[in-house]
């Protein structure tokens, strides 16, 4: 589906994007903001903009946008076990 927009800049900002490049930098603007307000998955915002996930992650990098993660009881219980494994013996 396509969605058009009218958006008022001034001339000055306008000049300064390259008009190939315009569609792309909002596509991408909405997606990092949908992404960061949970309303996508990494890997759809990924599939979305045409990248890979590992891509994606650099992209959120770039942008400063954390990257948000969901861990479940397994995850949990992984983790404390890692650390169980790994810590420190006390002398």
């Amino acid at each position: 589906m396509k969605l058009e927009i009218e958006v008022d800049l001034p001339r000055e900002i306008l000049d300064q994007i390259p008009s190939a490049e315009l569609g792309k930098l909002c596509e991408t603007e909405i997606v990092l903001r949908l992404y960061s307000e949970r309303k996508l998955a990494a890997a759809e915002a990924a599939r979305l903009l045409g990248l890979t996930r590992i891509r994606f992650l650099d992209l959120l990098r770039e942008r400063g946008v954390g990257f948000l993660v969901d861990l479940d009881d397994e995850d949990f219980r992984q983790l404390d076990a890692l650390n169980e494994r790994y810590a420190p013996k006390a002398s």
